[in-house]
């Protein structure tokens, strides 16, 4: 045989051996690495997680989700972080509320000093926003009224204590919704002052420990004491349950938790939002069916809550029952037209039925709301690959890659797309730099 021949024999098998080595050493790799990387991952899922970057954190979990859509552990992690994401928007929008609220009253208060000084520049201006009991405001002299003589004790008219306590709570109530806990804490202790057995009172105390720190050990012991002073002094308040429930939602004990929401609302059955938290908590304990009645508890009361319509989608996924999730996350999106999660949903539920247009479809409006997420990127382009609209697929691709360029998976998928496209040299580029590349 001919050295030439025999040495380019030689060198054909030497890179076969080679490229085969490295195919099993990158497969091995990806699989002792899986695990690693997955904590890792939860690691920064916890650390966005506590920084309140709910957005970041929830990406990360959607790309261990796209490897494994059964990971349990991921999906009690998710919707853990989604109903903080929840909690931490209604509370912005409750402080956007209060702040237009405390501006009205700052003009109403304006408005009134001008008048009373307009009708006479020589009195002074005495205005009582939150009376307490220890005060007592003189009467001022009326014309019409006959001269007392002198010497003559006369008491000043007094409120009644009724009308103090209302008026005590009322105040109280307002430095909660301010924020000001150690001042609302003194305002409704006043209260217990009048009334020791005032379960207003005590639902409130409970409520400024709760809302304070619900991290804080101390805070839950001292909301649970309260709680409990309340519900002995008037059974039939609701307040003081929901507090308790929340204050056993922190410590895990979900049962109980479970079981305060459900005692709240045989008192206050109209409740829409305790029905939307307590089929939030029936959904972490994998109660799917309580958790969809929960739900559509709370869509009774509140028909256009598109929060609950889109858990009770999420619900009927587990029950296995996805015509009526499909329903349920259309609602959602047609009482909030930017809720990207639902559009990824049903993009994602399309594409089971092998409705690959809907599927797009879902997918482009879930990017058009939320076009930096990369994983709404992915799945478009699994749904446009199955399509085989290779060239859309590209695309999709390549703005997945801008956002997270070392995706191994999306780059071995760019590779088969732009083979089927005839693309080979750009294939065999992507590929290279997958073949490179460690499982993120």
């Amino acid at each position: 045989m001919d050295k030439k021949k025999l040495i380019l024999i030689i060198s054909a098998c030497s890179i076969l051996i080679i490229l085969i080595i490295l195919i099993i050493l990158l497969l091995n790799s990806g699989q002792d690495s899986s695990f690693t990387t997955r904590n890792n991952i939860l690691k920064l899922v916890q650390r966005y997680r506590e920084k309140n970057e709910y957005e970041r954190a929830l990406d990360l979990l959607e790309k261990l989700l796209i490897d494994n859509p059964d990971d349990e552990d991921v999906l009690k992690l998710q919707d853990e972080i989604l109903n903080e994401k929840q909690i931490a928007e209604d509370n912005k929008e409750k402080e956007n509320e209060i702040a237009i609220l405390k501006n009205k009253d700052d003009e109403k208060n304006n408005i009134d000093k001008l008048i009373e000084t307009l009708k006479d520049d020589r009195k002074e201006i005495i205005r009582e926003y939150y009376p307490i009991p220890t005060r007592v405001i003189k009467p001022t002299k009326i014309p019409s009224i006959t001269k007392i003589p002198v010497g003559t004790n006369t008491p000043a008219p007094t409120k009644s204590e009724k009308q103090i306590i209302s008026e005590l709570i009322d105040k109280g109530k307002k430095q909660l919704d301010y924020k000001d806990y150690s001042g609302a804490r003194d305002t409704f202790k006043e209260v217990l002052d009048l009334d020791e057995d005032n379960a207003e009172a005590y639902a409130y105390i409970a409520q400024t420990y709760l809302e304070e720190n619900p991290d804080n050990d101390e805070n839950l012991l001292k909301a649970e004491e309260n709680a409990k002073k309340s519900v002995s002094a008037d059974p039939s308040l609701s307040l003081p349950h929901i507090i308790l429930a929340q204050v056993y939602e922190e410590r895990g004990r979900q049962e109980e938790a479970e079981h305060e929401y459900k005692q709240a609302l045989l008192l206050d059955p109209d409740d829409w939002q305790t029905y939307y938290k307590l089929g939030v908590l029936q959904y972490r304990m994998t109660k799917y069916s309580d958790a969809r009645k929960s739900f559509e508890g709370c869509l009774r009361y509140k028909s256009t809550y598109e929060k609950a319509h889109y858990n009770k989608g999420k619900s009927l996924i587990k029950l296995d029952e996805r015509d009526k999730a499909i329903g349920a996350f259309n609602k959602a999106i047609s009482y909030k037209r930017d809720f990207y999660q639902a559009y990824n949903e049903l993009g994602l539920l399309m594409i089971e039925k092998g409705n690959l247009t809907e599927a797009v479809k879902a997918f482009r409006s879930a990017i058009k709301y939320k076009p930096n997420n990369v994983i709404y990127y992915r799945n478009l382009a699994g749904a446009l690959i199955q399509k085989e609209d290779y060239a859309e697929a590209e695309k999709a691709l390549k703005s997945a890659l801008e956002l997270s360029p070392k995706h191994l998976d999306t780059n071995y998928k760019m590779a088969n797309v732009l083979y089927k496209l005839g693309k080979s040299d750009l294939a065999l580029k992507y590929a290279k730099m997958a073949a490179l590349m460690e499982p993120e």
